[in-house]
């Protein structure tokens, strides 16, 4: 029995050199606001990366702390509260949508460093995406020169004779 092809996306080959500067133009705009969102999606992972870096190191200095240890905690970035340490081995992680997990030290920093090496690859994996759609791009905006420059040669021509 024969497998199915991977439902995915059909990737068509276009002879950039068969269209026209209008068509020229709205792929190059279709491929600026493809480029736009991709940059968007990085930045927008490259911030919770940090979140998630920070997580860790947090884990990290509080097991520095023992029971009973008094320190503030940070309500918003400027107002803080008097707390206390009860523990120093065991952390609530927000896992997302209203959901929080109970882990030790180590399964916590386990937690994100698994959440930092899927953002990496996910950032390695849309950044060569952009390099790519920018490989593209540039060829589209080459075209593009080229056909412009025919043009005003054959403008040229025609006032010349």
């Amino acid at each position: 029995m024969e497998k199915a092809a991977p439902a995915g996306p059909k990737i068509v080959e276009i002879d950039l050199h068969k269209l026209t500067l209008p068509e020229l133009s709205h792929q190059k705009q279709q491929f600026d606001q493809e480029l736009s969102y991709l940059q968007d999606s990085i930045h927008t992972l490259k911030v919770i990366q940090s979140k998630f870096q920070e997580s860790r190191k947090s884990v990290e200095k509080a097991q520095k702390y023992s029971a009973g240890q008094k320190l503030l905690v940070p309500l918003t970035g400027s107002m803080y509260v008097d707390g206390e340490i009860a523990e120093t081995d065991s952390f609530i992680i927000n896992v997302g949508t209203g959901y929080y997990i109970r882990k030790n030290a180590e399964g916590a920093k386990d937690y994100f460093q698994r959440r930092l090496t899927y953002l990496i690859q996910q950032i390695e994996t849309l950044q060569a995406l952009g390099n790519e759609k920018s490989r593209i791009k540039d060829a589209i905006v080459g075209v593009m020169q080229t056909k412009i420059q025919a043009l005003a040669q054959q403008a040229k021509a025609k006032e010349e004779s």
